[in-house]
């Protein structure tokens, strides 16, 4: 049944409110009454205008918690034209990277405003911010910020307010918010891998890594599709963090018996047409092609996700960067080349099982859709992961001066993992220059930064090589990579760092 579009822009709720329970994580200062205060509205009768297409306020949050929160901006949103524009950034950049929302639901709320059709405010403030790390920078100075870090900044701050005072209450809107949260970076003591730290206790606590398939969950199979797609998102998401920043991952192999995800798994993850037409979006993201690529992507990353783990738990150990910090760092002693060999096969039958449809060629012709932009930049980020994890498998045994057997031959394979290295890092470059040149630079995700790093910092000991094969080629694709990680220094603090590593680099080798 077609329901009727919901026209109130908000609602009057009321509630009684009970003890404050936001905790000690909760940033916001207590407000002192003063020594004569004003007269405060009952509790009873407290009332909180918000868009109607937003879950009420908790009960169990303090008044004055809720003025603070208001406040500081916690319940704003942007206007509705510019609300569809960040959640088209959303849909077309980081949707596909991490499918877990039932972009249907949320598209009928907050777009369409389909009566009795509601979302979270920490979720949608999540979503405004996920959305503005991609956004036209045009909308962002309408909104009256100076730059996109200001922007994501502010935003994200919103959505932190919300869910450090303890605003939502159902785990599941908590932990894909989460989710999003690790892609801010710019805050030193809750980076990353603090946020992922969360959401890995949240989805312990509402069973996510369990398979469920024999117990139907209210009787559904969508909502067992759902629960599978969030776990994974939440599975790759730890493992590429910890690929990306070395950080510990926080799921163990041992901890999950989940399946493996299927085409029918994403049926609920794109929206309605009627919706796309509303958001001004290409009808092409919707056909059967476009959401099968989409899909078979992802479901490839999280194959390839759980290589990683067993390429880092093997060559790396974790140490302690800092009281808080613990970091992979290469084991002293390599392991033996028969796991070696192992996991360098795994890798290639990955590899190998790929279906022609997520190759990466470089083609004659470059993407001109909006769908054709995103297969192709899924696509180019899929194979870097995958080149990046081949660089972290043969870093550690290339660079180990120590046998771990008498085989002759373990030293003709120490040097070609050298060359792998060499072979991963050119084709990264190759592959972040092609987007870079048909100016798909902005549709990288934060974990190209980190790939980009590796393959410049193997660039830059091969330049001061004395063995150097075609010096000036490889200039060429050093100052390429350069100029692509200085296009993502807009949205990416972690850009930032990695050009200063660079640049200190590059002038220790010259002074050296």
């Amino acid at each position: 049944m077609h329901q009727q579009p919901d026209t109130d822009s908000c609602s009057e709720i009321q509630h009684g409110i009970e003890t404050d329970e936001c905790g000690s994580q909760c940033r916001i200062p207590s407000q002192s009454p003063g020594p004569n205060p004003e007269p405060q509205p009952a509790a009873s009768t407290y009332s909180l205008c918000l868009p109607s297409y937003v879950t009420g306020v908790p009960k169990h949050l303090a008044l004055v918690t809720l003025n603070a929160l208001r406040e500081k901006g916690a319940f704003t949103l942007p206007p509705a034209e510019i609300q569809t524009y960040l959640i088209s950034s959303y849909i077309l950049h980081v949707h596909p990277n991490m499918p877990f929302l039932d972009l249907e639901w949320l598209l009928e709320a907050v777009i369409l405003r389909y009566r009795g059709r509601q979302t979270s405010m920490l979720l949608l403030q999540a979503v405004m911010f996920a959305g503005s790390i991609f956004l036209d920078p045009v909308y962002l100075h309408l909104m009256g910020y100076t730059s996109r870090r200001a922007a994501m900044r502010d935003l994200f701050g919103r959505a932190k307010l919300l869910y450090e005072c303890g605003f939502e209450v159902q785990p599941t809107y908590k932990l894909q918010s989460l989710l999003l949260f690790t892609l801010f970076h710019e805050d030193d003591l809750a980076g990353s891998s603090f946020w992922m730290g969360e959401a890995w206790n949240i989805a312990k606590t509402i069973g996510l890594q369990y398979d469920l398939q024999e117990v139907p969950v209210d009787g559904s199979s969508s909502e067992l599709a759902f629960r599978r797609r969030l776990w994974w998102c939440v599975y790759t998401r730890d493992r590429l963090l910890a690929l990306s920043t070395r950080s510990a991952m926080h799921i163990s192999d041992g901890d999950y018996n989940v399946p493996m995800l299927a085409l029918a798994d994403f049926k609920s993850c794109f929206g309605t047409a009627e919706a796309y037409r509303a958001l001004q979006l290409d009808s092409d993201l919707r056909t059967d092609g476009t959401k099968t690529a989409l899909a078979l992507t992802f479901i490839y990353k999280t194959k390839l996700s759980q290589l990683i783990g067993r390429v880092l738990m093997s060559q790396y150990t974790i140490g302690s960067a800092s009281p808080t910090t613990m970091l992979y760092y290469p084991r002293p002693t390599p392991i033996a080349l028969s796991d070696f060999l192992g996991m360098e096969n795994d890798l290639d039958v990955w590899e190998a099982s790929l279906p022609s449809s997520l190759e990466f060629p470089l083609p004659l012709l470059s993407p001109v859709s909006q769908a054709e932009k995103i297969i192709y930049a899924q696509r180019a980020m899929l194979h870097m992961i995958y080149l990046t994890c081949i660089n972290a498998l043969h870093r550690p045994w290339s660079s180990s001066a120590q046998p771990t057997s008498s085989d002759p031959w373990e030293g003709a394979f120490r040097d070609l993992s050298a060359w792998k290295i060499e072979y991963a890092s050119q084709a990264i470059l190759m592959i972040a220059n092609h987007l870079h040149s048909i100016g798909l630079t902005n549709f990288l995700a934060d974990t190209a930064v980190p790939s980009l790093l590796s393959a410049m910092i193997t660039h830059i000991v091969r330049l001061n090589s004395d063995i150097l094969v075609a010096p000036e080629a490889n200039a060429v694709c050093f100052v390429q990579g350069w100029e692509c990680l200085q296009g993502l220094r807009e949205k990416y603090e972690w850009a930032s760092h990695a050009a200063a590593f660079i640049r200190f680099t590059t002038r220790k080798l010259r002074t050296d």
